[in-house]
């Protein structure tokens, strides 16, 4: 058995980095996991600038055509609370 063998005393090779690698590695995955979202706010932003914000002609809100007859509603509903 080499010296250098102790039981219990196994360490990930990748764990003994320092504090700044880590904020490194964190900081490149939260780059990199805001790139889709950054792309939809561009083409978002994008296709708003092409389009025109003033109509192009006068805003005419739609109304119905009058009723030929009367309209007619039914009789009053009382809805009874039974106990």
């Amino acid at each position: 058995m080499s010296r250098s063998f102790r039981p219990g005393r196994h360490r990930a090779p990748g764990l003994t980095g320092s504090s700044r690698r880590f904020a490194a590695t964190v900081m490149l995955l939260v780059a990199l996991a805001s790139l889709p979202v950054l792309a939809v706010l561009h083409a978002g932003a994008a296709a708003l600038a092409r389009t025109s914000a003033v109509p192009a002609g006068p805003v005419v809100p739609f109304l119905a055509p009058p009723s030929p007859a009367p309209i007619v509603l039914g009789p009053p509903v009382v809805i009874v609370h039974h106990p």
